[in-house]
């Protein structure tokens, strides 16, 4: 059950995909998770910006982005190849698409090497451990959450 009325739609704005039309319920209640918001201050690109002031890209926008191709690709698979495509797969497809990088932290990969952490590690506690993620991800199923970690 949704704790508050989301939109039926929420349109973002991407530099890259122009316009994500995000539709699904579920997809924008795990948007609206304080884990994945944390994303917003994940930088992508480590200190690159440093660099190139244009490199200010987020864990939280690749994230959309890569929900955004998913949701292509199924949307295409479910026109083109219907004959082998299952569309029950569609929403375990986005929702482990959108949160595939969920486990990133601040400067990841080189963080990752000198402490011995794993991002991958991290992602699959946060989506089957006590997290308002794992809650979202419940309301479809109980052993969704399970699914969506084994992707």
């Amino acid at each position: 059950m949704l704790k508050e009325k989301l939109p039926k739609e929420k349109v973002l704005r991407d530099p890259i995909h122009n316009f994500i039309h995000i539709e699904d319920p579920i997809i924008l209640e795990l948007i609206n998770t304080p884990e994945f918001q944390r994303l917003r201050r994940v930088k992508q690109l480590g200190i690159t910006s440093s660099v190139f002031h244009g490199a200010e890209h987020s864990r939280f926008g690749h994230s959309v982005g890569v929900y955004e191709l998913a949701r292509r690709i199924t949307e295409r698979f479910e026109q083109y190849y219907s004959d082998i495509w299952d569309p029950k797969e569609r929403l375990l497809t986005l929702v482990a698409a959108l949160l595939h990088d969920i486990g990133h932290g601040a400067f990841s990969h080189t963080f990752e090497h000198l402490f011995h952490t794993d991002h991958e590690a991290m992602t699959r506690e946060i989506i089957t451990g006590d997290t308002e993620i794992h809650r979202v991800l419940a309301q479809v199923s109980t052993d969704f959450p399970n699914k969506v970690a084994s992707v």
